[in-house]
């Protein structure tokens, strides 16, 4: 009878050790996956950013070019030339940003030669600009293929942007789901004390 209470301690003493053991590596491994949902979400929102950027920096280019093509001021032109310089590094970041996901990997690849055909015609009309030219031919000047060449980037930025909140909200769901199962291993350790 001694060993059997020896034994049945023995067991009870292991199973107060183990059942704090066990929760702490739960609480452990579920506070990592809450961290881990915590990063993804983040980055989806710097992918979403990142689309913003570059639709924003195409849309600079186009606007600062059409303020120069009407008006011929250099503000304009320079406006320009610093928003078409920025479109590419904003597309390359987009890029790395999209690294983990093949399907946007292929959309930047598709808006890549979008955002360089627009900003290729933006060129070629700065290019084709004179002085003699303003007050003539403005509306033909700016009003070239650019439009379908701007709604194509448009699209394409909101199938992109469709599939990252496609992304967030899955990950939201998955914080929340971790977030819920944080609270259940603070609760069974809290009555594991007693």
């Amino acid at each position: 009878m001694t060993k059997s209470i020896q034994s049945r301690a023995r067991d009870a003493f292991a199973l107060v050790l183990l059942v704090p053991l066990v929760l702490g590596g739960l609480g452990i491994w579920t506070a990592r996956r809450y961290r881990e949902n915590i990063e993804l979400v983040s980055h989806t929102q710097t992918v979403l950013s990142a689309i913003d950027q570059v639709r924003l920096s195409t849309r600079a280019a186009e606007s600062g070019q059409r303020g120069f093509l009407l008006t011929g001021e250099n503000d304009f032109l320079k406006a320009y030339q610093a928003a078409a310089a920025e479109a590419p590094r904003d597309i390359q970041d987009l890029r790395l940003q999209t690294r983990d996901n093949p399907v946007q990997q292929r959309n930047v690849s598709r808006l890549a030669v979008l955002v360089d055909a627009r900003l290729n015609k933006l060129k070629e009309l700065v290019a084709l600009w004179t002085p003699r030219q303003r007050g003539r031919n403005e509306s033909e000047l700016v009003l070239s293929s650019g439009r379908e060449l701007m709604q194509q980037i448009q699209d394409l930025c909101t199938v992109m942007e469709k599939e990252e909140n496609r992304l967030l909200a899955n990950r939201l769901e998955a914080q929340r789901r971790t977030e819920r199962e944080v609270a259940l291993c603070f609760v069974l350790g809290l009555l594991a004390n007693f």
